[in-house]
């Protein structure tokens, strides 16, 4: 048996130094049940006791999200039979090194399967008193259950084979349990952070002729009045980030070369006037278009006057 269990720790710490170590972590805990001894007593024994109160101590690594090692301190409970001349008492503990083989099937639900090996250790007290000690192959099943990062819930069959001797009687022992266990030494998620990716604001401002009847002279690149900049001027400062973009734009009165001059000459005209109020020119842009882009019908006088128009479209991220 002791040859079983060297065979059993060498396969179990191959495996465990193939493993990824993606899910790296210890953990530890306690386990509380009913264990069963399958054989105890004889037909001589008016009563007997096999199902006994039983629980343990057990300490892990989890080396990635498939393949844990494990190795528990384990009390099997004390059976007892009673005879006419007596009763005796038989008591067991164990301590188990057991690969842990499973899948998460969820994030919280992990079902597995385990083998090892046991080293036990047991006696008996009242009609005769003996001691015995020995390895026996263990097997079982369990299934955990995340209830947070931390810590986790599990239930837990294990059966080991055959412990005791002539003297103390040999006896398969099955165990049941309901434990915990809490990780430690490990990394946890982190959670990505929530990104906040502004949007542009853009506003547009549009000053012309059919508004501000006396805002340039006719075929003029001259401001008659400042009034309708003084709400441009205040957004401007009240936006530091914000830029610019300055385009003029005239009726199709006159020859189309001299309309794009004279649309340039009103577009530099308003970029000086929020120069000169204090928005510094490296966020202004300007562009002419000219005759080019009409917005009414240049075959009336109102719709000339919209024509003659500069646009501002203001360009900020930062939310108002």
């Amino acid at each position: 048996m002791k040859t079983q269990l060297i065979v059993i720790a060498s396969v179990l710490a191959m495996a465990s130094l193939n493993s990824h170590a993606s899910s790296e972590h210890w953990y530890g805990g306690f386990d509380i049940g009913q264990g069963y001894y399958s054989n105890g007593g004889n037909d001589e024994a008016y009563d007997s006791t096999r199902h006994r109160l039983a629980g343990g101590l057990h300490l892990g690594y989890q080396f990635n999200d498939y393949f844990s090692t494990e190795i528990a301190y384990q009390y099997l409970g004390k059976a007892y039979a009673n005879y006419n001349d007596g009763d005796i008492k038989g008591t067991f503990q164990q301590g188990v090194l057991s690969g842990r083989l499973g899948y998460p099937i969820t994030d919280n639900l992990y079902p597995y399967l385990k083998v090892g090996g046991a080293g036990w250790f047991g006696k008996t007290n009242g009609l005769t008193n003996e001691h015995a000690e020995g390895f026996s192959p263990a097997f079982g099943a369990g299934i955990a259950y995340a209830i947070n990062d931390d810590l986790s819930l599990k239930m837990d069959y294990q059966f080991t084979q055959s412990i005791g001797d002539t003297q103390l009687q040999f006896s398969d022992h099955h165990l049941v349990t309901m434990g915990l266990s809490w990780k430690f030494g490990h990394v946890k998620k982190a959670v990505p952070a929530t990104v906040i990716v502004e949007q542009p604001i853009i506003e547009t401002f549009v000053i012309s002729g059919f508004e501000n009847n006396t805002l340039f002279a006719l075929d003029s690149s001259e401001l008659m009045s400042f009034k309708p900049l003084d709400n441009i001027v205040s957004y401007l400062q009240q936006y530091p980030t914000a830029n610019a973009s300055i385009t003029g734009h005239t009726d199709n009165t006159g020859t189309e070369p001299y309309n794009l001059e004279l649309s340039q000459h009103r577009a530099e005209t308003i970029a000086n006037y929020l120069i000169t109020n204090g928005i510094d020119k490296t966020r202004l842009t300007i562009t002419a278009m000219g005759e080019l882009q009409p917005v009414a019908d240049n075959s009336t006088s109102t719709g000339r006057a919209m024509n003659r128009r500069v646009e501002l479209n203001i360009t900020t991220v930062t939310p108002r």
